[in-house]
């Protein structure tokens, strides 16, 4: 995608970019994650996604990656190697950004999955929280 300026007006209570995603004519839409090695700048690994990812990711001090699609699929991968463990079927675009929280040392990872109207992706109003075994 790339983003268009435009002369958008600013209306309270509403989002406001100042312009628009657009979707490049005849390209298919995707996301990526890549894993770069900071000493050489190397890339490492890679993770394709059919769908977009605009919603960030986050690693685990335990080598986890997670992160979300607009398909509503949220994943986690092995940090070191790119791999797939995991994914959840949230009903509607994760694409927000996932957050870790620790209670009576249980790590639990939560994201929202919202959808997003600006290359609209799935509606939602989800919540969802997820504990880490040792």
């Amino acid at each position: 995608m790339y983003y268009e300026v435009r002369p958008v007006p600013w209306r309270q209570g509403r989002l406001w970019l100042g312009g628009a995603f657009k979707v490049i004519p005849g390209k298919k839409q995707s996301g990526n994650i890549s894993a770069v090695n900071l000493d050489t700048g190397k890339i490492v690994w890679q993770y394709k996604t059919e769908k977009p990812l605009i919603g960030g990711t986050l690693a685990t001090a335990g080598n986890l990656l997670f992160s979300g699609e607009s398909n509503g699929y949220f994943f986690a991968l092995n940090a070191k190697t790119g791999k797939k463990l995991w994914q959840f079927q949230a009903g509607a675009g994760v694409n927000a950004a996932p957050m870790a929280y620790q209670i009576d040392g249980k790590l639990h990872i939560a994201v929202a999955a919202g959808g997003n109207a600006q290359i609209n992706a799935p509606r939602g109003g989800t919540v969802a929280v997820f504990t880490l075994d040792d």
